[in-house]
């Protein structure tokens, strides 16, 4: 969740004299609105902040971080270009990091509509991507959010290729998504989200690369090597999500190879992962 009174301290940092005594007016009264979850009130008291902060690039940053907040908690999709209008992207844009992470979380029409516009007003912020990548895979829009992934590699990197290569394999694009992932190097943070994608490729080639990572972290659990991607009971969890989602026909080498895994779960879960397979 993001830090209330730390951004109100970042938009008061650089101010002093007049400018000072007038945002501390204003923030008082913004305050008291946004602990009564008032968030039209809280946005209208914070907006009159803007002009006493008007010469301070990294407080105007921190305070869009507090409007967009009270836009994401107050569900107001049509606040957010209001607040948006009035900023100028910066250095200080790594500010919104929290805004995007409590986006994700928030699951309503407000979260994609602030990871959008902050994208389209600073679009070289990769935070502001990935958040809208995750809202998109949320909803499904796997194609929405191999772009997303793709224009968030400038802060996120590697691992964002790996998730732009999984939401394409998703989308149903196998060329795109093997070429992503080709080389790339599987850490235990994205472990689980490269299985599923690879199990979810209409070619039974492609899952059966899922089936080959499974089953090489069932052997490095049974060795108890300690760079072990999962435990037992995680990889138990994560095979029942590929049986879960497994095509109606299989080719007769996939279910060879899901049957040998089937075989590593507890005979509970094996009854029902053999039923599935059936």
């Amino acid at each position: 969740m993001i830090d209330i009174d730390a951004l109100f301290q970042e938009t008061r940092a650089a101010l002093s004299g007049a400018a000072l005594v007038s945002f501390e007016w204003w923030a008082r009264t913004a305050r008291l609105a946004i602990d009564a979850e008032d968030w039209p009130t809280a946005l209208d008291r914070l907006a009159r902040l803007s002009d006493v902060l008007r010469d301070h690039a990294d407080a105007q940053t921190a305070l869009l971080a507090l409007e967009l907040t009270c836009c994401l908690r107050g569900n107001l999709p049509g606040r957010v270009d209001v607040a948006l209008n009035r900023w100028t992207p910066g250095p200080s844009t790594a500010l919104l990091r929290g805004v995007m992470a409590e986006a994700v979380t928030a699951k309503n029409q407000a979260a994609l509509v602030v990871a959008k516009q902050v994208t389209a007003k600073a679009p070289g912020f990769g935070f502001g991507w990935a958040a809208q990548a995750e809202i998109q895979e949320q909803r499904q829009a796997w194609s929405e959010a191999a772009k997303s992934w793709t224009f968030a590699q400038a802060d996120l990197g590697s691992r964002a290729r790996i998730r732009a290569g999984i939401a394409s394999l998703r989308a149903g694009d196998a060329h795109t998504g093997r070429a992503m992932l080709r080389d790339a190097a599987i850490g235990p943070e994205v472990f689980d989200w490269v299985v599923l994608g690879w199990a979810s490729s209409r070619f039974w080639t492609d899952r059966l690369r899922a089936y080959d990572m499974l089953a090489d972290a069932f052997a490095a659990d049974q060795r108890a090597e300690p760079n072990a991607p999962r435990s037992l009971a995680q990889l138990r969890d994560l095979l029942a999500a590929v049986i879960e989602q497994l095509p109606l026909t299989l080719t007769a080498i996939e279910h060879e190879r899901l049957s040998d895994l089937v075989g590593l779960l507890d005979p509970l879960e094996q009854a029902s992962a053999t039923h599935a397979l059936n």
